[in-house]
């Protein structure tokens, strides 16, 4: 049709060539910029306070078995506090043990009789021991059986001497019988049969006096076992006789159970003091009386006996005391309550072993003295630089040391 233009067919080529020369030069630039970023050095990231705390030194530092080192001028350094080990007097007692009274002599008591007392007019040494009373009524009545059989013991070995004497006496009359009619016999004064009837009455005394002093004698050790049962009941049952006998009125005996691990801080006639549960305010003296010979295989402790002194009767059988061991005047060493480190079984102290270096000491401690010191009875010495003070702070420190291999 006349009038219309035909449009040129190569302009679409034209522009085709156009477009990807410009895509090719673009994705050549992307490259490059790529490159460039590559190839440039990173810049580090600021450290935050965190990672600089990291890369500062430990506080402490474990030097070697028990050994620890601390770095001076650290927040931690100045919360600890040193101190020099010194001895000061104590009267204070080295360690408690739970105890119950198991007997007691009151006041104006007095004595009390077996059950058949001695005749009138006779005296007997065996006839009045003190009048005890027992929170058991099972050991009341082995008290007052081992009374009896104390007399009976008595009064049977003196049947024995008694007998052999009345025997004795018989014999020695036969035989001088029998000898004078002998001597009658020789001179034709006495039939014969009357020498041999007086033999025979004196071998049948002689048999009958063996007879008597055996029998007399059965009896005696038969009353000296049941004397000796009855004394070893009394033991096992926390009142031994010796105590029981020689005791004075007022006072009160006391059993309780001490560790296997204090048993060597324990002697007899050490003083001791009690503080008595029902009477919290009042606190009594005496002394170790007695020490078990054997060790309870469970428990591990032996059974130690106390004597207190009640002089106005305010104790009663079977009540609770809390008894304090070895309350002697000595000469003690002591620290500070918080200088000790309890790990495991067993007790430390960090000991200066050189400058900012310090080495856990295994220690025996006591009982606290006062409020805020506590006695060590090993593993110190005079003298000797501790740490008394922030000890608690160090010890994840100090069990990773104790775990070092030397």
């Amino acid at each position: 049709m006349e009038g219309l233009a035909v449009p040129n067919s190569s302009e679409p080529t034209r522009w085709g060539n156009v477009r990807r020369h410009l895509l090719s030069a673009a994705a050549t630039a992307a490259v490059g910029i790529l490159v460039i970023l590559l190839l440039q050095p990173q810049k580090s990231e600021p450290q935050t306070p965190r990672d600089a705390d990291n890369e500062q030194t430990a506080p402490v530092h474990v030097a070697g078995h028990g050994v620890i080192d601390i770095l001076p001028d650290t927040p931690l350094a100045r919360k600890l506090a040193t101190a020099t080990v010194s001895t000061e007097n104590l009267s204070t007692p080295l360690f408690s043990s739970t105890g119950e009274i198991v007997a007691r002599l009151a006041v104006g008591a007095g004595t009390v009789r077996g059950a058949n007392p001695p005749a009138a007019g006779r005296a007997d040494d065996e006839a009045e021991m003190p009048a005890w009373t027992f929170g058991s009524p099972d050991l009341f009545s082995t008290y007052n059986s081992w009374i009896q059989s104390r007399r009976d013991a008595k009064f049977t070995a003196d049947e024995v001497e008694k007998i052999r004497i009345l025997d004795q006496a018989k014999v020695d009359d036969l035989q001088k019988t029998a000898g004078r009619l002998k001597e009658l016999v020789k001179a034709g004064s006495d039939a014969p049969k009357d020498l041999q009837a007086a033999e025979s009455d004196l071998l049948q005394a002689r048999l009958q006096m063996e007879k008597d002093v055996y029998e007399a004698q059965k009896a005696m050790k038969d009353a000296e076992k049941t004397r000796d049962d009855l004394t070893r009941q009394l033991i096992d049952a926390d009142a031994p006789p010796d105590l029981l006998q020689s005791a004075k009125e007022g006072t009160v005996i006391v059993a309780a159970d001490v560790p296997e691990s204090r048993v060597t801080l324990i002697r007899e006639g050490a003083v001791c003091t009690a503080r008595f549960y029902g009477l919290p305010d009042v606190t009594f003296s005496g002394k170790a009386a007695k020490l078990g010979t054997i060790l309870s295989k469970d428990r591990r402790t032996l059974r130690v006996l106390f004597v207190i002194d009640d002089p106005q009767n305010r104790l009663r059988s079977n009540m609770f005391a809390e008894v304090g061991l070895g309350a002697d005047s000595r000469s003690a060493l002591t620290v500070p309550m918080d200088a000790v480190l309890h790990e495991g079984e067993a007790d430390y102290v960090l000991v200066a072993a050189a400058d900012n270096s310090y080495r856990a000491a295994a220690v025996e401690v006591g009982d606290p003295v006062a409020d805020t010191r506590i006695e060590v009875l090993k593993g110190l010495q005079p003298g000797a630089k501790i740490l008394s003070s922030g000890v608690i702070l160090l010890k994840p420190y100090v069990v990773q040391s104790l775990e070092e291999v030397n």
